[in-house]
């Protein structure tokens, strides 16, 4: 991962755990367990991205309107599945991991989704 796609409050996952991002500096990352057990520096590059699953997009609150649409109640925030893609309802910008979801839904309500960390589970 690169820093430039990434800031505080991102999910990732590292060394097979889930992780929330707490500060960036430089080439490395605090980061914290979502089961706030763990604290950690660690370098972005070995940061691995969350894949977006219909799950995942459920627990963050969005609702399946039809089989192509993803809304929030107030629709303030869409996503749209094309072909087994994702992409933003009005960027169109295609979506593949959870840090995309985060951070476009937060540029466009300036408020953090909502995580269920049931959904991430750490060992």
């Amino acid at each position: 991962m690169e820093q430039q796609e990434l800031r505080k409050g991102n999910l990732v996952e590292y060394h097979s755990r889930y992780f929330k991002i707490e500060r960036l500096s430089g080439d490395f990352a605090k980061i914290k367990s979502i089961d706030n057990k763990i604290n950690l520096l660690a370098k972005i590059k070995k940061l691995i991205p969350i894949k977006l699953t219909t799950e995942i997009i459920l627990s963050f609150g969005l609702s399946e309107k039809d089989e192509n649409i993803f809304s929030k109640e107030d629709n303030s925030f869409a996503i749209l599945r094309e072909n087994d893609c994702l992409y933003h309802f009005i960027f169109h910008f295609r979506l593949y991991y959870v840090h995309q979801i985060q951070n476009l839904h937060y540029v466009q309500n300036g408020k953090e989704l909502q995580i269920n960390s049931k959904l991430f589970p750490n060992p």
